[in-house]
């Protein structure tokens, strides 16, 4: 019988996910990505293969707060949590504006843009104010986050493709529409890239020496996943860490050993499976659902060896 208190192998492979892009834009935007993106960021999207939906609160613009002066415009935005209204004030440097921008008022209701005119009153833009409230420092931070309701892949061409025509995306739409009128859809999509890291512990003695580590080694080395096992891997360890039950069925228990995605992994007897998903750099939201708690920076391990009852080389992460 093996020894729980032996490390199994002296060295120990982690199989590591890491995002390496990540775009996000509003669900009512996504039929406008091609026209509105340029060619550069457009490729990239199409290398982006997970997608969360996510939620948060929409912004409104109060009216009667609009003041404009030689070098600021100022007004409060509205926004509410389970029906409750709350305020804060915006202040945005006249620069980032030109110098036609002479008029500016809030969108018909429910005043979700900031409309400007020239001097004879034609519009030259609409700012939707959702578009930039990471920026606006006296918004509070949960109006900023975002809750994991839906974790998905796209393999066809990017996860952008795979949600233009998604059934439950259209599902998520109309429930939150019908339930949570004062929130909005947003989608993160993001690019991985993967690794296997080694951590070798010294002295300890292992359970496995000789030929039996070294074939397992080779094993390791030789484990080359495709693109489509990749994205299902990230897909199923992303479901099972948010759990967003409501709209996601399958995963929510992974990992399990009858799971076919994890046939490989098994075969090369990793020690541990790592997936770190980064939103630090798009600006204010931080990631959260119903049973883990908002962060910029969300690492994931999935732990077999602690699974299996073992010595775990992991259990710092």
């Amino acid at each position: 019988m093996p020894d729980p208190s032996a490390p199994k192998y002296r060295s120990e492979f982690l199989l590591t996910f890491k995002s390496v892009d990540r775009f996000m834009f509003r669900i009512s935007d996504l039929h406008e990505l091609d026209d509105s993106v340029s060619e550069g960021l457009l490729t990239r999207l199409h290398d982006c293969h997970i997608y969360l939906l996510g939620k948060r609160p929409l912004i409104s613009v109060l009216p009667e707060s609009i003041e404009v002066s030689d070098d600021l415009v100022r007004f409060v935005v509205e926004y509410k949590r389970e029906g409750i209204p709350y305020q804060s004030p915006v202040e945005i440097p006249r620069k980032h504006f030109t110098s036609e921008e002479v008029s500016f008022e809030a969108s018909p209701y429910p005043r979700h843009e900031l409309v400007t005119r020239d001097a004879n009153g034609v519009v030259l833009a609409h700012t939707f104010l959702s578009n930039y409230v990471d920026f606006m420092t006296e918004v509070p931070q949960w109006a900023k986050d975002l809750e994991v309701k839906y974790v998905g892949k796209g393999l066809r061409r990017s996860a952008n493709d795979r949600l233009a025509n998604h059934p439950t995306l259209q599902k998520i739409q109309a429930k939150i529409h019908t339930n949570d009128p004062d929130s909005e859809l947003f989608a993160i999509v993001h690019a991985f890239s993967y690794q296997k890291d080694v951590l070798t512990l010294d002295g300890v003695p292992p359970e496995i020496i000789g030929d039996p580590s070294r074939q397992r080694t080779q094993k390791v080395l030789a484990y080359k996943p495709s693109l489509d096992e990749q994205v299902s891997l990230i897909e199923a360890t992303v479901i099972a860490y948010f759990k967003p039950t409501e709209f996601n069925q399958h995963y929510l228990d992974f990992p399990k050993p009858q799971q076919r995605i994890l046939r490989n992994v098994q075969h090369a007897d990793f020690a541990a499976l790592a997936v770190y998903l980064d939103n630090t750099n798009l600006g204010g939201p931080r990631l959260y659902s119903k049973t883990v708690a908002p962060s910029f920076l969300h690492e994931i391990v999935v732990d077999f060896r602690d699974r299996e009852g073992r010595f775990s080389h992991f259990r710092r992460y």
